[in-house]
């Protein structure tokens, strides 16, 4: 009876293991045409209650959210009006890690301003804390037909091992079309 019982929860962990796992990336075209990038193949459009919910503040939601089925894995953009050329990258991702450094329980792990695809991209890999878990982050800005585009991969600190590689790959996937 026990034997039974171990065997079914290893094929339950199995299954969850496997249900969470990252899946295979596709090409997609985003914001208008003028983005693409690999996203995973099961990932959908946020719907707006779960919007809602994950960004309340209703000034600062991206316009733009993919997720997996349970809501725990996010590539998010906003496509802003805000006037912004390659040659303030530097000075744009200066207060953007001074603005996350300051956040209580964040934690900078990556900042640079690297050449994707053809554009210069400013990358900053942080931990941030939230109310049950610590979230792994990489925010993005380029420059898209002269406005930022502002993006962002989030996931749990759980979930970092095998996320963590497939974020890389999306972020370095993007071109600007």
């Amino acid at each position: 009876m026990q034997r039974n019982l171990v065997k079914i929860i290893a094929v339950f962990i199995f299954l969850v293991s496997i249900a969470f796992k990252p899946g295979v990336l596709t090409r997609r075209t985003i914001l208008n045409d003028k983005v693409q990038l690999l996203l995973p193949e099961d990932f959908v459009p946020m719907d707006k209650s779960t919007l809602d919910i994950k960004y309340p503040r209703a000034g600062n939601r991206p316009t733009l959210v993919y997720t997996n089925k349970n809501a725990s894995v996010n590539i998010a953009f906003n496509l802003t009006a805000q006037p912004l050329d390659q040659t303030q990258l530097p000075q744009l991702q200066k207060q953007l890690t001074t603005q996350i450094s300051s956040i209580p329980g964040s934690q900078l792990l990556k900042n640079e301003i690297k050449e994707l695809n053809g554009s210069k991209v400013t990358l900053i890999e942080f931990m941030s804390q939230a109310i049950n878990s610590k979230i792994y982050n990489i925010m993005f800005v380029t420059v898209v037909g002269g406005k930022a585009m502002i993006g962002s991969f989030n996931c749990t600190e759980k979930e970092v091992p095998e996320w963590k590689p497939v974020s890389k790959q999306i972020v370095e996937s993007i071109k600007l079309l």
